[in-house]
């Protein structure tokens, strides 16, 4: 039941008490993806204990008039992301009709807390409160033959990012028709089937966003709407013109604000028709244009991105440090400083992210270019920072995963360095307190994660966040093992980066992703670190710690520049771990034209999160990209991690032999989707032939193979039509072959299109083979056996967090 009028969202800070709390230190150095257990935060303690039972009154309803817009989903999401403990409120309402009296049965599912009303009467009151955590319960509505007015008030605590939603799904065999007050069902049922099967260009060129539809309106609609700024990027909000579209139009596009610089945004178009509007969500990128003039000279480089990030870098803490380094805009630089201080003074998550680059500027730059009032505030917010989970207060920041563990402990050190005589008035330590416990927490951060790499291995968002760190260690830290322990990990990152990157696209399996990045991976800060670095890319407005390397005086080492531009050499194979235990086992092959890399025997059977498991990236076109994942929700561009196309629901049991990759899945009995899929950009690639099981694909003189035990089906209809290739069944194998075209692209296809692979057994037993055109040998098992021919296949014994490179 997703039929709902529903309210603006009804928000208000929660979590200023007048006693702050400190929190048990459970960070082991033990890191892993995925949600942490750490408890309840204080703010959510006093949230349930003041929420959970108390009274509201129907009569307190908010104005219910937007209708809700579900695009596919079984659910009422509200998700999204606030960075300091937030009550937000909604209210619904829909009229359920029905043929005879009595009490109907409900499967109701929420993230938050739900009431319910029917009739005016209050019949249901579920508030478990558990944080990211789906409860459901059963509930019976007694509904009156003919139409039942029902209302529903749901509230959750947003803590950082956050599920809020419910489900109300029936179990009666009898007949339920959900309708809305004053709005014509027919109506309203085709503008949502019009506007849910729109299809759009997610990479913006010209600020035209693109639509392609299957079917058509009768008579004019409108368009208009909102963009923002995506999370920890430059805040953004511009409003969209109303538009009116022709009749019969399939394909139109929506004029965006010509005032937006290429970035991730977040789009909100409202659609309206006869009356009706819906509203609904989409995520863009702004594109860059041509590629940037790329000196020989990595200084040169350096430069060049500062300059850029100067003048068109995100309005974030990262400019300031290029501002201040080139003494230009100070008037923008104050701007950005006061802002981020007024992020740093409310303790908003990821502000951890930003004192980091505070702290630099106060060291190289304090009472210089800006008024010596923002100087004096600066300090004052240096100093009354919570830097770690043992001070006191009541926010959400995030204390756990292993780049906010780095960025909060370099944030407590150079403070302490900084002002080793001042008491710091959270923690109530003098300085040089702060920079003892602080060094202490570094080499255990450092200690773990010299010997097991990183749980975010390779992640275009999450390494630019561990250089934020490093490179302030590297050039800050007083403390010479600290320093020299920084580089060391910035000359992995750098080695990893090197491996992935083709062509000015930072690519590869990575151990956290989102879909944005994914699809617009040459504008990532990852990628523009390869452009400064090795050259051959575009400069990024990303500066969240590039001009940090820029203004730093580290240089990547010959071996880094000759695997990422493979300068003599026809092909690169790798493979190094990461991750506890060394769980993440990950390889990479490529030659001039495209890069193939896996994590190999990852978690597999296990619940996934933003885990990007096998890659393929083209050098010819960056777009050109391709990937197999189990989706984690029922349709693209959600908040869940796993997401649709970003991470796995369930992971897959993975092994790489040179340039082919196989991959097996068992789903499990009941999986919530059952059907595994290739994003297929078809649009971004020169050649695709899709058979039954085959899917051949070229970009330039690079090809790509791939195959499925079961038949393979293109979609066709709805918003990720001529994109996507699915596999259904909950048991499937997938192989990736992928190399340089020597003959013609049709010999590809032929070699292929007889070769089968086969799935036979169950369980532990369940195995895949395939046997290529070269009479080579691949078997896969659940269990884990492999085989290229009768030889048994084994990940390399000597692989090491330091990659080992062929």
């Amino acid at each position: 039941m997703t039929r709902f009028l529903v309210s603006q969202p009804i928000q208000r800070r929660f979590g200023q008490f007048e006693e702050h709390e400190t929190m048990v230190d459970r960070v082991q150095y033990k890191f892993k993806n995925g949600f942490v257990d750490v408890g309840d935060l204080p703010c959510r303690k006093v949230f349930w204990q003041s929420m959970a039972n108390r009274t509201v009154r129907l009569d307190e309803k908010a104005p219910v008039e937007q209708v809700y817009f579900a695009n596919g989903s079984h659910k009422v999401d509200f998700s999204g992301f606030i960075h300091i403990p937030t009550h937000e409120q909604r209210w619904a309402e829909t009229t359920l009709s029905v043929a005879e009296s009595g009490e109907y049965r409900f499967r109701l599912a929420t993230c938050g807390g739900v009431r319910i009303w029917v009739n005016s009467e209050l019949v249901c009151t579920f508030t478990p409160f558990q944080r990211n955590t789906e409860q459901e319960t059963e509930v019976a509505l007694p509904l009156s033959s003919g139409s039942n007015v029902v209302v529903v008030h749901a509230e959750e605590l947003y803590e950082r990012d956050t599920q809020f939603l419910f489900e109300l799904t029936s179990l009666d065999q009898r007949t339920v028709d959900a309708s809305l007050a004053n709005i014509d069902s027919e109506n309203l049922a085709t503008l949502e089937s019009f506007v849910s099967q729109l299809v759009f260009e997610m990479n913006v060129a010209d600020h035209k966003l693109c639509f392609d539809s299957a079917s058509q309106l009768q008579g004019l609609f409108e368009v208009s709407g909102v963009v923002s700024g995506m999370s920890n990027e430059e805040e953004t909000h511009e409003s969209v013109s109303s538009q009116a579209i022709s009749e019969g139009d399939a394909h139109f596009s929506v004029d965006l604000p010509t005032s937006l610089k290429p970035a991730h945004y977040s789009v909100a178009l409202t659609f309206c028709w006869q009356g009706i509007e819906i509203t609904r969500h989409f995520g863009i990128n702004i594109m860059p244009g041509e590629k940037a003039p790329s000196s020989i000279s990595l200084s040169k480089r350096k430069m060049d991105a500062l300059d850029y990030t100067a003048n068109e870098g995100m309005d974030i803490s990262g400019k300031l440090l290029a501002l201040l380094a080139l003494n230009q805009h100070p008037d923008k630089a104050a701007s950005i400083l006061n802002r981020t201080l007024q992020k740093i003074s409310v303790r908003e998550d990821c502000s951890d992210f930003w004192m980091v680059s505070v702290l630099w500027a106060w060291h190289k730059h304090r009472y210089t270019q800006l008024p010596d009032k923002l100087w004096e505030r600066t300090r004052s917010s240096i100093l009354g920072y919570r830097y770690w989970l043992d001070e006191p207060g009541n926010d959400s920041m995030w204390f756990w995963s292993e780049n906010h563990v780095l960025c909060f402990h370099v944030s407590q050190l150079l403070a302490g360095q900084f002002f080793p005589r001042e008491q710091f008035l959270c923690s109530g330590r003098t300085g040089e307190q702060q920079q003892t416990i602080a060094t202490e927490r570094l080499h255990c951060w450092f200690d773990h994660i010299l010997e097991h790499g990183l749980t975010e291995w390779n992640s275009s968002c999450y390494y630019p966040i561990d250089y934020i760190g490093l490179f302030a260690l590297y050039e800050l830290a007083e403390c010479p093992s600290i320093r020299e322990k920084a580089k060391t990990v910035i000359d992995r990152l750098m080695l990893m980066g090197a491996l992935h990157y083709q062509e000015g696209v930072a690519g590869g399996t990575m151990g956290r992703v989102y879909e944005k990045e994914l699809m617009a991976n040459e504008m990532t800060e990852l990628a523009g670190f390869g452009h400064v670095a090795w050259g051959q890319g575009w400069h990024t407005r990303m500066c969240a710690s590039l001009p940090m390397f820029c203004l730093s005086q580290y240089q990547p080492s010959a071996l880094t520049h000759e695997v990422a531009t493979l300068s003599g050499r026809e092909t690169v194979e790798a493979y190094y771990t990461q991750g506890m235990d060394r769980c993440g086992k990950v390889m990479a092959w490529k030659q001039q034209g495209v890069t193939l890399s896996s994590v190999v025997d990852h978690h597999t059977g296990l619940p996934g999160h933003q885990q990007h498991v096998v890659d393929v990236q083209f050098a010819y076109n960056p777009k050109a990209r391709l990937w197999i994942n189990h989706p984690g929700e029922d349709v693209p561009g959600g908040d869940g991690r796993p997401s649709y196309w970003a991470g796995n629901g369930i992971l897959p049991r993975v092994m790489q032999h040179q340039q082919s990759a196989m991959m097996v899945y068992d789903l499990g009995d009941a999986p919530r989707l059952g059907y595994t899929h290739l994003y297929l950009p078809a649009e971004s690639l020169d050649e695709v032939l899709i058979d039954s099981h085959w899917c051949f694909v070229r970009s330039g003189q690079a090809y790509a193979v791939i195959g499925a035990s079961s038949p393979i089906e293109r979609v066709e209809t709805g918003i990720t039509r001529g994109r996507e290739v699915r596999c259904y069944g909950t048991k499937t194998a997938w192989f990736v072959s992928v190399g340089t075209l020597t003959g013609d692209f049709a010999s590809i296809i032929e070699q292929w299109k007889q070769k089968h692979i086969v799935l036979s057994g169950d369980n532990s037993d369940l195995t895949a083979m395939v046997t290529g055109p070269a009479e080579q040998t691949f078997t896969l098992s659940w269990s884990g056996e492999c085989y290229i021919d009768e030889q048994p296949w084994l990940f390399p014994e000597d692989a090491d967090v330091n990659p080992i490179v062929k």
